[in-house]
């Protein structure tokens, strides 16, 4: 093939910038950094030539151009003649070579299988013939990152013919062979993304390959946005927004879509029976169909519709029922907003006003599929400029018109980000279909180990798989291993989900993981490790960041192992909350308490029915700010007795200490509180089982306080207040307490009461109940009252 070069540096530049596709004079200038006038004259010049094409079906001005074939194979010889001449004198070391460099396009000769469309050109070069490799420590210029522009073109060195790449399976080594003994080198385009400024090398030089010694371009980590890797890479594709995208498989618009963080609009594939949805969005719906609505006349409205999607308003559905479960599908309406909109079984009427909640709504990034048609383009565009939105994907080109920015798209088998009009590199993506297949945890996640261990789970989190973010995910991932444990996944989470590691541990490896990542698990979660299986050390320490019920559970079991060893002495590794409980726990009757853990104890009160009568003795020297809740609040009503108490106070001492000590106080508590507001609103709230408080009247009372003599009784009490608090099954106990005081007061038969059928007994003394009371089996705490009280009368 006779070759030549291209002379000209211009007429080299622009025809290798229009490999990228057609362009503007305008364009090219910019692009280039050329004057326009320079920029038109060369491209006159290469029209004249046959190597350029103008489009002018719209006009000359503005017109686009084309590389001609022509123009193509022009570019090919001028890169095969530098070919030659950078092979005609033999080499001993580099096998790359750098061909041309204009501006931020090079062209590259490799003798090797080029690992990615992403390529490090190192900074280091041979310097003079034969001499070895420059070390590249201490090299300030650097090197340079490049994006391949178009699929390497193999040829024979000796007839300058292209010739058959080397197989895929190939080893590095044998291809190394193959190009040396055959003479072969692959022609490779690139365009050099970052370091341009600091990379030096010059045309001609030759180079190995080497690892990259700077971090990747910055146009990979503009954005929260994760893509995916780079092809042969493992660098993480995270581009400037916003990013349009066509991905033709819903599998994958629907994977891509909830690894991202933030809020979700997406077509599922398998939607929830009924999709979360905000009140806010129905508002929206109903003004979108009444614009001239507005105000208390919409809210109304709203809220009419709310009772009847929702049931509680009986009759007929409206249209306008009618009209939102065809816009909406079956859907839960919910207070708080959502993180996650479900488009499946919703109408274009329903997406639309899902899109316009999202503009008014929206604090996050947005990411999400668009299925609108043309007739929203402005919509669309609103949606696309708003900052909030960081990626949009459909499965058509229904967003290609609307390009601006980064683009992603699926051809083939492959999958493409164009990073900016000329930048593009191919990222790998899911060749199966994705973890729909993946074991999840099919409940709603739970708040904390407290609540995974009761089995409670939040309300907030009703749409299992979609209301989530990608670190949820893995969360849901570890909470289907649970209780077993999976330690093969919590290893591969540890690193960046470390939480979700901590679930998905055994109950073996949990307190070696725990010396790992530790210190980055949230509280609520520490008290997952089971006492039994942790270290006296994770009980000492680690386990005060545990919450109360959990640090009770961890004191109490240090406290049966201190039982059977020598209690260690309380130095400062071991003034923490849960130790200093747990050697109290094992005082006998007459052994003295040490003053350092009754005053760390002080702090955090735990078991303290248990052992404040143990230390209440000692307690008044060393009480002082910082003390519990229960503590101040047991302190302050020994110190002054005979203190009326107000309605806070009594609310205080009823939260905060053991009902059995406050009970012989209660016929004198109780009518307060039901004459008070303030009283009767904690009352309808509060979850106080009051028959077994009423069984407990004949108590001793908190620890220095003897009870009231004579005892109080509820004779003479006016408990008719109660009928001002609404009757709910949270109030049952405290209507049967009530209405068994009143029927006993009034000469009328004991009533059958509500948490028990025999709860309303208790209020009367044992000796008068019929034999039959308390015969029952005891369930619950009212019925193991009633047995309780039955044994000792």
């Amino acid at each position: 093939m006779a070759t030549s070069r291209i002379r000209s540096g211009y007429q080299r530049r622009i025809l290798d910038e229009l490999l990228d596709g057609p362009a503007t004079v305008t364009a090219l200038a910019a692009r280039l950094g050329l004057a326009t006038s320079h920029t038109s004259s060369t491209l006159r010049t290469l029209r004249q030539q046959g190597l350029v094409t103008r489009d002018e079906r719209e006009g000359v001005r503005g017109a686009p151009h084309h590389l001609s074939p022509q123009g193509m194979l022009r570019l090919q010889e001028d890169a095969l003649e530098r070919l030659r001449d950078a092979t005609r004198a033999s080499r001993a070391e580099g096998t790359n070579v750098l061909l041309t460099r204009d501006g931020p396009l090079v062209v590259l000769a490799y003798g090797e299988r080029i690992p990615s469309d992403l390529i490090w050109l190192p900074p280091r070069r041979l310097s003079v013939e034969g001499a070895p490799l420059l070390s590249s420590s201490g090299n300030a210029r650097g090197g340079a990152w490049c994006a391949v522009r178009s699929a390497p073109q193999w040829f024979d060195l000796d007839t300058l013919e292209p010739c058959e790449a080397p197989p895929p399976e190939m080893p590095l080594g044998d291809i190394r062979t193959w190009t040396q003994d055959g003479r072969r080198l692959a022609l490779v385009r690139a365009r050099v993304m970052s370091g341009q400024d600091r990379w030096t090398m010059p045309p001609g030089t030759w180079f190995e390959t080497e690892p990259p010694g700077e971090s990747p371009p910055a146009a990979l980590n503009r954005s929260r946005v994760d893509l995916g890797k780079v092809g042969g890479t493992d660098l993480t594709c995270k581009p400037s927004t916003p990013i349009l995208g066509q991905l033709g498989e819903a599998w994958r618009r629907e994977s891509l879509l909830m690894e991202q963080e933030g809020l979700i609009v997406l077509r599922s594939s398998r939607p929830s029976p009924g999709a979360e949805r905000p009140e806010s969005l129905l508002r929206l719906w109903m003004r979108l169909r009444h614009p001239r609505l507005r105000g208390t006349e919409l809210d109304r409205r709203t809220q009419r519709l709310l009772e009847r999607l929702r049931g509680d308003r009986r009759g007929r559905p409206s249209a306008v029922a009618h009209a939102a479960l065809a816009a909406f599908g079956p859907s839960t309406w919910v207070e708080h907003e959502t993180t996650f909109h479900e488009l499946a079984r919703t109408n274009e009427e329903g997406a639309r006003a899902i899109w316009e909640w999202v503009l008014e709504h929206a604090t996050d990034a947005v990411q999400g599929e668009w299925t609108l048609g043309a007739t929203h383009s402005k919509l669309l565009r609103r949606v696309i400029t708003d900052g909030r939105c960081h990626l949009l994907i459909a499965g058509d080109a229904r967003l290609r018109e609307h390009k601006r920015g980064t683009w992603l798209v699926d051809t083939k088998d492959e999958r493409w980000v164009h990073l900016n009009e000329v930048t593009r590199l191919r990222l790998t993506r899911d060749q199966h279909l994705p973890a729909n297949q993946t074991t999840l945890w099919n409940q709603p996640i739970p708040s904390s180990a407290a609540a995974l261990l009761e089995g409670e789970t939040s309300a907030l989190a009703q749409s299992i798989e979609r209301n989530t973010t990608a670190k949820q995910r893995q969360v849901r991932r570890a909470l289907a291993a649970w209780p077993d444990g999976d330690d093969e996944l919590a290893d591969a989470l540890e690193h960046e989900h470390p939480l979700a590691a901590w679930i998905a541990s055994s109950e073996d490896e949990r307190g070696r993981r725990w010396r790992r990542i530790g210190g980055r698990i949230p509280d609520e979660w520490v008290g997952l490790h089971t006492p039994h299986a942790a270290s006296d050390e994770w009980l000492s320490e680690a386990a005060n960041r545990a919450r109360l019920k959990e640090r009770e559970a961890y004191a109490l079991e240090l406290a049966r192992r201190y039982e059977h060893q020598p209690r260690p002495h309380p130095d400062a590794s071991l003034r923490q909350p849960v130790p200093s409980t747990a050697r109290l726990l094992t005082l006998r009757e007459g052994q003295a308490p040490d003053a350092s853990d009754v005053s760390m104890w002080a702090k955090d009160s735990m078991h303290f029915s248990a052992v404040l009568p143990k230390v209440w003795d000692v307690l008044n020297p060393i009480m002082a700010d910082g003390a519990s809740a229960p503590l101040m609040t047991w302190h302050a009503w020994i110190s002054i007795p005979s203190a009326p108490p107000s309605i806070d106070t009594i609310i205080r001492r009823c939260e905060d200490l053991p009902s059995q000590w406050w009970a012989p106080w209660l016929p004198e508590w109780l009518p307060n509180l039901l004459a008070s507001a303030r009283g009767r609103r904690w009352l309808s709230e509060c979850n106080i089982v009051w028959p077994v408080v009423v069984a407990a009247m004949d108590s001793d009372g908190p620890p220095g306080l003897a009870p009231p003599t004579p005892a109080i009784s509820f004779e003479g009490r006016d408990l008719s207040d109660v009928h001002l608090i609404e009757e709910t099954p949270g109030t049952a106990a405290l209507f049967d307490v009530a209405e068994g005081v009143i029927a006993a007061q009034e000469g009328r038969p004991t009533p059958v009461g509500r948490t028990h059928p025999e709860a309303c007994w208790l209020v009367s003394p044992p000796h008068t109940w019929p034999t039959f009371v308390g015969l029952g089996p005891p369930n619950g705490p009212v019925g193991a009252a009633l047995r309780e009280r039955r044994l000792h009368r």
